[in-house]
């Protein structure tokens, strides 16, 4: 699941069941931060100019189609069909969820709510579509994304998200509180809220804890491939406008959009980017390194102020984290990784672990079992790391980048819903046994700050899915 998006993509994870049972550290330790981002907070103003009413959503006939199926086979007005299933989903998404997974999800939002229906349209293209829905209490608000094949019209995506901020009866009311909390519960916990300072940005301690001491990073560990992006634009070895070949040999695992695009299909730099940042999206992370090389974005944790390069060389893909983490793993209760990654683990030599990689260039992800992912895979060994004071730098750096500073904006991870700032960008990351959350935010007076932390464990799931 992606944090910041959190999504349950029905590929992937034990469904919306498994994301109530987590809901309750989710939601403290986004109430911890949104305490965080108020340290010394002074309100930021809005334009009282309205913005132009965007013009109405529609929907295509073959997505809307398939949106009304899921939707009668949540209400109970259409009873499952196994072949029918087979008619409505790709290969590709059937064999990722068979059609009893599929209908225990079915179930499970069964269970949350009756009379279900689309209230509401967020985006749509002719392939693409995210709607919100509910059942007829009103509650819960969920947003279903949807993709299609146009030239099979079968559905090749199906993922779904909370669509409204929870609540806790009893937030915490300081950041101590907070911290106490999830202390409490026993978790390996670092923060950092810090102001940025200088024209050669500086990150000036305001309130924190562990700020010092490496992490993992689950998905934040893309900011730095942004940032070696960047760079080889800087250098001229890039452009943003610049099209990638989507090819099967970078193809990975959810989260992300791009692992259902065909070989061959064209894509920008600068959308790849988008889809890396916004979404998390592990196939656009894998190609983008390939463009850059492993060596430039190993270059970029130097140049953007990471303290531990060591400890991410090499710089893994996210192919080779999956094949790492899950090739030949038979045991969900374990919380080692199968064969290949219990050899990696084994080798603590930087070059012979370069060339353990090397043998995995062409390995296929099919064979990989996410359904296995229920407890932390080695999450203090194969894995990206730093510190909240490393993404407080990167963060920095990045934003000087006009195109950066936008990409990391496209999904602020949270709702600024009484416009505090005037700018906030933000990157999340989880898997099981890890949840971390990065923000850079702009306010009144010129105010420039950055609030980032990590909740893990070695032993114990935190987040409600799976994404690297």
């Amino acid at each position: 699941c992606l944090f910041g998006n959190f999504v349950s993509d029905v590929a992937n994870c034990n469904g919306v069941m498994r994301a109530v049972r987590y809901l309750s550290r989710w939601i403290l330790f986004v109430c911890a931060t949104l305490l965080l981002l108020q340290v010394g907070l002074t309100r930021a103003h809005r334009s009282l100019a309205a913005d132009p009413p965007d013009p109405p959503i529609s929907i295509s006939p073959l997505v809307q189609d398939h949106i009304e199926w899921v939707v009668a086979l949540v209400n109970g007005a259409r009873e499952f069909d196994e072949v029918e299933y087979q008619e409505r989903f790709s290969p590709v998404f059937i064999e990722q969820v068979p059609a009893n997974l599929f209908k225990t999800q079915l179930e499970g939002f069964q269970a949350l709510g009756e009379s279900w229906s689309v209230t509401g349209i967020e985006s749509s293209t002719s392939q693409r579509a995210v709607v919100r829905i509910s059942p007829a209490s009103g509650e819960p608000v969920f947003l279903m994304a949807i993709a299609v094949d146009a030239a099979e019209g079968t559905i090749v995506m199906l993922q779904i998200q909370t669509g409204e901020f929870p609540t806790l009866e009893d937030p915490p009311a300081t950041i101590g509180d907070a911290t106490d909390r999830l202390l409490d519960m026993g978790y390996n916990f670092s923060f950092l809220v810090a102001d940025v300072e200088g024209d050669e940005p500086a990150c000036a301690f305001l309130d924190g804890l562990n700020e010092d001491v490496p992490t993992p990073l689950g998905s934040m560990f893309k900011l730095y491939v942004l940032g070696a992006v960047v760079d080889a634009i800087n250098n001229g070895t890039l452009a943003w406008n610049q099209s990638v070949e989507i090819l099967d040999r970078y193809k990975s695992l959810p989260s992300g959009i791009v692992q259902f695009d065909p070989p061959g299909t064209m894509k920008t730099v600068r959308k790849l980017a988008e889809l890396m940042i916004s979404i998390s999206d592990n196939t656009a992370t894998d190609h983008l390194m390939g463009l850059v090389g492993r060596r430039a974005v190993e270059v970029a944790l130097r140049d953007y102020g990471h303290s531990a390069v060591h400890l991410n060389e090499p710089f893994l893909f996210t192919r080779e984290f999956f094949y790492l983490k899950l090739s030949g793993k038979t045991n969900a209760n374990s919380t080692m990784p199968g064969k290949v990654g219990q050899m990696y683990l084994a080798t603590t030599e930087i070059e012979e672990r370069r060339s353990l990689l090397s043998l995995m260039e062409n390995v296929s992800m099919k064979d990989l079992d996410l359904m296995i992912w229920t407890r932390p895979i080695a999450v203090d060994g194969i894995e990206w790391f730093g510190t909240p004071l490393d993404l407080c730098n990167v963060l920095a750096r990045l934003h000087l980048n006009e195109e950066a500073a936008r990409i990391l904006k496209i999904n602020p991870g949270i709702p600024d819903e009484k416009g505090l700032w005037s700018y906030v960008g933000f990157k999340g990351g989880s898997e099981p046994g890890v949840l971390g959350m990065a923000w850079y935010v702009e306010g009144e007076g010129g105010i420039r700050r950055v609030v980032t932390g990590t909740v893990w464990d070695t032993d114990r799931a935190i987040g409600n899915g799976i994404e690297s």
